[in-house]
């Protein structure tokens, strides 16, 4: 007996104990079900157009599974005339920004991915790089109406089950090939170097991993009519360049909203700093948890869940020594929502928690 009629033999046992017994069909047969249809897969999309090199790339994301929560960029670089060599890559070096859109909405638009930065080179061929972008960092909980589904509220990523009549684009812009070669001859211009611009990448892969997925048996696969609001962040960056003659430093934090749950500190000197306040309405705020990033020494993130009635944020740094010039990014989330309904999603103009 092959696969798929297998299930479907499980399918209409299903149907059968709930017409015969209503509700008080066994639970064991469900499970059973549950775990023969569905499954966690890695599935690979291709793109529409080949990725280049300063130019913008996009594929469409197959509908194959109940949500999608990560997906992985896998990059052959090309091979470099001898002069040349590549830098040590940093996600932000070689992707200028990603999109993703539903129905033409765009519901994630990353430029910050200095913050999310987690290049992987292969053990064999240093050509050959990946990185992974967890959706966690984008897409929060969920609020279902009292109905029973299989995806949990806790789910954190792109609902696919719950929006099946839309439409989910992916789009990559990649920088010029510049930004990560080095030479070994200081005297030779990367930039004005014709033979580099002639250079294509080898190979791109987008993987996606699929939670749940279904097989192509059509009555398998489980339909909602009803909504499903999900907490969705934007991420907002800002550069601040500071000063100082002591070991004490002192920025305002602009614009930030009380939907501000999470600051995410970058620089390359944030290893020197030893002290750290946040200061609200000019009274020191209890900051919480500060999370460091292990492999990085460059980032740090701090969760605030900043009141409403705050209209002033001070951050104060104090270094071991005198660092005289300070350059620091900081990019902070911003809640929004959308809605799942009758198989589509759109985005809710909200403010208020859920």
């Amino acid at each position: 007996m092959n696969y798929e009629k297998h299930i479907f033999i499980l399918f209409i046992l299903k149907n059968y104990f709930m017409k015969n017994f209503g509700c008080h069909y066994p639970t064991e047969l469900v499970v059973m079900i549950m775990k023969c249809y569905y499954r966690d897969e890695w599935i690979d999309t291709q793109f529409d157009n080949f990725p280049r090199f300063d130019h913008v790339s996009y594929a469409n994301i197959l509908n194959l599974g109940a949500g999608i929560d990560q997906i992985i960029f896998k990059f052959i670089l090309p091979k470099l005339p001898e002069e040349f060599t590549y830098k040590k890559i940093c996600v932000h070096d070689l992707i200028s920004t990603i999109r993703l859109c539903i129905d033409g909405c765009d519901i994630l638009y990353l430029k910050c991915l200095q913050f999310f930065d987690c290049i992987k080179y292969d053990n064999d061929n240093t050509r050959i790089i990946s990185y992974r972008l967890v959706l966690g960092h984008f897409f929060g909980e969920s609020v279902p109406s009292k109905f029973y589904h299989h995806l949990p509220r806790n789910f954190k990523g792109i609902r696919l089950n719950d929006c099946k009549n839309s439409n989910i684009t992916l789009f990559m812009r990649l920088h010029k090939i510049h930004r990560i070669i080095d030479v070994i001859d200081k005297e030779i211009n990367v930039d004005k170097n014709p033979s580099l611009s002639k250079l294509e990448l080898k190979n791109v892969i987008v993987s996606c991993h699929y939670v749940e997925v279904y097989q192509k048996n059509p009555y398998l696969v489980m339909h909602n009519e009803t909504h499903i609001i999900q907490k969705i962040r934007s991420w907002n960056t800002f550069i601040v360049i500071t000063h100082s003659t002591k070991n004490h430093y002192e920025f305002r934090l602009n614009d930030l909203p009380s939907q501000t749950s999470k600051i995410i500190f970058h620089s390359k000197q944030l290893y020197k700093i030893k002290g750290f306040i946040l200061q609200l309405n000019d009274k020191d705020f209890d900051i919480g948890k500060i999370t460091l990033d292990l492999d990085r020494k460059d980032i740090f993130f701090v969760d605030v869940n900043i009141p409403s009635n705050i209209n002033c944020v001070v951050c104060h740094l104090w270094s071991n020594d005198n660092l005289g010039r300070l350059k620091i990014r900081y990019t902070y989330d911003v809640n929004m929502y959308g809605m799942y309904q009758n198989n589509q999603f759109e985005r809710l103009d909200m403010t208020s928690n859920i």
